[in-house]
């Protein structure tokens, strides 16, 4: 008990707030250059809103089911706190997907 009233205590480097807030910059980026372009896209170009809407919709509804069943296979292969084996996994399937999924490029590069 006495570990925790000290940990509440101490206060957070401002190094370590700025590394912090640099990392959640980074994460929070790429949703807020969408918006900017979906103000482009609709107001400028005449991009259907409908579109868009679904453009945002249909990744999410596809991360609804598929986040749950990740979650139940990452729940069955970590076992122990062993996480390093899934992760082993999951990269080198996606390596393997990666080299069957590249196509045949015989055009010459110039």
């Amino acid at each position: 008990m006495e570990d925790i009233n000290k940990a509440a205590n101490e206060k957070v480097p401002f190094g370590q707030k700025v590394a912090f807030g640099i990392g959640m910059l980074a994460n929070q980026m790429f949703p807020a250059i969408l918006g900017i372009f979906m103000v482009v896209l609709v107001q400028d170009l005449g991009f259907n809103p409908v579109l868009w809407g679904v453009l945002f919709f249909v990744p999410r509804l596809f991360d609804s089911f598929t986040d749950p069943i990740m979650g139940f296979i990452s729940d069955i292969l970590v076992q122990d706190g062993e996480e390093e084996d899934s992760m082993y996994l999951s990269v080198q399937s996606y390596l393997v997907f990666l080299i069957f999924s590249c196509g045949n490029y015989t055009q010459k590069m110039v």
